[in-house]
């Protein structure tokens, strides 16, 4: 019997406490790109949509740790927990 093996493309993460692009455009598409930020309890969501478009266009998920309903309310593509 011969069998082979497959190698599936694999994802790797980039986690962010901070909402600018400087660093995201050195990421490719296969990065999914996860906002954390432990040090401040407020988000800016303006800015916070800015990066979500930003990334859309370039190919990359987002994804919001420990925020569910932030996550639904703005269409991210997903929360990490």
């Amino acid at each position: 019997m011969n069998r082979r093996m497959h190698i599936k493309q694999l994802n790797k993460y980039y986690f962010i406490n901070s909402l600018d692009t400087n660093n995201l455009k050195k990421q490719d598409k296969l990065t999914t790109i996860i906002y954390r930020n432990y040090t401040s309890s407020k988000i800016d969501i303006n800015k916070l949509l800015k990066l979500k478009n930003f990334l859309r266009k370039k190919g990359n998920k987002f994804f919001i740790a420990n925020n569910f309903k932030l996550a639904l309310k703005y269409r991210l593509d997903g929360v990490y927990i």
